[in-house]
């Protein structure tokens, strides 16, 4: 009997000390993880709070503008956020924005692009073009470009920070704002040149818009070839041209108000009608003549817009930078937006090389190319 108790007191001394071990290794891998995890959540807090700043690390501007709507200078430390209503657009604002000039170059996105809006800032100061302002769709963005020092309005869109998929409600809106934007801010007297977020400026395109002071619209265009040899506007008539309003010219005058103010009526009139179609069959309605020695310009709309389309070798797409040409990533290139989809195509290897040919008057030289 004192034998069997030996025993069972020696199997549950053996018993005890696995569960300790158990326990211990069981403790020492929730230790472990906890711990990993709470590095990764502090690495990632301080990568998101750092990716956007680290364009700006080398980077050294010279503007000096008295107003808190001035290139990279931000408010002091202390300063209290101004009311949202604040921020809403106005002709001093714009004036602020100008910086001496009469055009503006604009864009607009919610805090799902904040990457996108940074980095399409950073390319135009790197041009030396200041005269920017963006259109911020919630406060969130509004915020973070407020804090940066960075010319920002409130669109009052009501349209939430998360990302907005192609095809939606809430991409049909952005289309709308778009062209509500247009209707608020070309009254005020300055011309604007409007682009999408997701493009890269690669050269200033400003000069290039001076060359056609007669336009009063000058648009992109979908095309994936050339009807010129150089770098003049695309010829109106040679092909059936799918109007690209992801960039183009406005200027403040009367037929462009005008052509704004019947979009913006029939968006609100048709819903279901996409921004860009409505822009197409309004500019249509009435397409001829060439205007006499207008460089390319035509009339348009009612009549008397006189417009023009950007040629595809400045103003490309995604499709024609990265397939149609197959660039190489060392080579020099000048303005115009790169496509995400471009270059996912050229990593992932699925590029077959077929479709039209590289549009490449003499030299193939993009101002800016989009990054879908």
């Amino acid at each position: 009997m004192f034998r069997n108790a030996l025993n069972l007191f020696y199997f549950s001394e053996m018993y005890v000390d696995r569960n300790r071990v158990f326990f211990a290794v069981f403790f020492f891998t929730i230790v472990v993880g906890t711990l990993q995890a709470a590095i990764y959540i502090i690495s990632t807090i301080y990568t998101a709070s750092t990716i956007t700043n680290v364009l700006w690390l080398n980077t050294t501007f010279h503007e000096n503008p008295s107003s808190k709507f001035g290139i990279w200078h931000p408010p002091s430390s202390g300063t209290p956020f101004p009311p949202l209503e604040s921020f809403l657009p106005t002709k001093e604002m714009l004036k602020n924005a100008a910086k001496d000039k009469n055009t503006i170059v604009l864009t607009f996105g919610n805090y799902a692009f904040i990457d996108f809006i940074m980095n399409w800032i950073q390319h135009l100061c790197n041009l030396g073009v200041y005269n920017l302002i963006i259109g911020g769709l919630d406060r969130k963005v509004i915020e973070e470009l407020y804090w940066k020092g960075i010319p920002v309005f409130y669109m009052d869109s009501n349209l939430m920070s998360d990302d907005i998929i192609w095809g939606s409600p809430e991409f049909s809106k952005i289309g709308e704002q778009k062209v509500l934007l247009l209707n608020k801010l070309l009254p005020f007297g300055y011309d604007i040149l409007m682009c999408d977020t997701d493009t890269v400026w690669l050269k200033n395109p400003l000069p290039y818009f001076d060359r056609f002071p007669e336009a009063d619209v000058l648009t992109s265009s979908d095309d994936l070839s050339t009807s010129v040899t150089d770098d003049r506007l695309e010829v109106w008539n040679e092909e059936h041209h799918a109007y690209n309003i992801g960039i183009f010219y406005w200027r403040s005058t009367e037929p462009a108000i005008q052509l704004a103010k019947e979009w913006l009526d029939l968006l609100t009139r048709k819903h279901n009608i996409w921004d860009q179609k409505g822009f197409r069959l309004l500019v249509n309605k009435n397409i001829g003549p060439s205007v006499e020695g207008g460089d390319g310009l035509v009339y348009a709309f009612d009549g008397s817009l006189k417009l023009g389309i950007l040629p595809v070798s400045l103003f490309c797409s995604g499709h024609t930078y990265f397939i149609q040409c197959r660039l190489p990533r060392s080579a020099p290139r000048s303005p115009g937006p790169e496509q995400e989809l471009g270059q996912e195509i050229r990593q992932n290897g699925t590029d077959t090389g077929a479709g039209p040919p590289c549009p490449r008057p003499a030299p193939f030289s993009p101002l800016l190319i989009p990054l879908p």
